[in-house]
């Protein structure tokens, strides 16, 4: 499992979960092998839908979204809190977690999220068919703006 990621206890199968390990442990490797590796996660018509900021249809597209987040905070990192499947097969997943963005003054800004991953099956491999991330966008687009919300960021 990632480094990275401390995972909870959950009842999704193994294998969801090694997927998923791939995908959080290529989404914080800020290089472009990485983000090449982690747009071929999804099917080549995948869907990536963040809140009600961003809809990527496509891995060219999910691929571009990635490259902008990852210049945008190259040193941003995920946690996950839980992974909840609602079938046998675990290919319909749910989890909860969040980003960390550190700061200049040692800070952290912290966005939470929850996202559904509609997963398939093709030749023996697992594809995302559909990501779609809930989360306020709106402190990500303070980030962009270069300043943070109030009570987003927390001394380390």
């Amino acid at each position: 499992m990632s480094p990275k990621v401390e995972w909870p206890e959950t009842t999704a199968p193994k294998a969801i979960l090694s997927f998923l390990d791939t995908f959080f442990g290529l989404l914080d490797e800020p290089t472009d092998e990485a983000s090449q590796e982690w747009s071929e996660l999804f099917t080549e018509n995948g869907a990536y839908l963040f809140s009600r900021t961003s809809q990527c249809f496509g891995r060219k597209d999910i691929r571009k979204q990635r490259d902008f987040v990852q210049a945008a905070w190259p040193h941003m990192t995920h946690f996950v809190d839980g992974v909840y499947t609602s079938d046998v097969d675990g290919l319909h997943v749910v989890v909860r977690g969040g980003w960390s963005v550190p700061q200049e003054d040692g800070s952290s800004v912290i966005g939470r999220s929850v996202a559904a991953y509609d997963l398939v099956r093709t030749e023996g491999r697992i594809y995302i068919k559909k990501l779609e991330i809930y989360a306020d966008p709106t402190v990500l687009v303070s980030l962009i703006a270069g300043k943070s919300e109030p009570g987003s960021s927390i001394k380390p």
